[in-house]
């Protein structure tokens, strides 16, 4: 049935309310390092465009800002934008535009990264890095110095 609360009116401090005037969609999308920005902010544009067409097109209340890059993150440079929505209906609105982005970026060859992690083996006193012996599924060892002979 849903959680029921009792606040004493005397210990609220401040109230939000997220059903006035308009909502706003903040959204940050994380592109590779390899990636153009210029690009990236093309095809989230079109993605918009086409957002406007939807079902959403009356929940939304003016055109997207391109707020810009807003991080050089580990793996990702991120781009926010702004979409200006009808009251309450900044979530819907924002996954909507999510599900479109995914698909105008992978139309577009963008690559949305993901975590990954980079193994360093390290070098020598000499500046030569040691072999990495990977084992395959088929169990074969494969070093990386095979084939690097010339």
């Amino acid at each position: 049935y849903g959680t029921y609360h009792i606040v004493p009116f005397s210990s609220v401090d401040a109230v939000s309310n997220y059903t006035r005037e308009y909502g706003n969609h903040v959204g940050e999308y994380g592109i590779g390092y390899r990636e153009s920005i210029d690009d990236a902010i093309v095809q989230l544009e079109a993605a918009f465009e086409a957002l406007k067409e939807g079902e959403h097109k009356d929940n939304i209340l003016a055109p997207m800002t391109v707020a810009g890059v807003t991080a050089l993150a580990d793996s990702s440079v991120n781009i926010r934008v702004v979409i200006k929505t009808t009251p309450g209906n900044q979530w819907a609105v924002g996954r909507a535009f999510n599900r479109l982005v995914k698909i105008y970026f992978d139309k577009a060859g963008i690559e949305i990264p993901f975590p990954h992690t980079t193994l360093y083996f390290g070098e020598d006193r000499d500046g030569n890095a040691p072999a990495a012996n990977i084992r395959l599924a088929d169990d074969r060892v494969v070093s990386t110095q095979e084939g690097n002979d010339g």
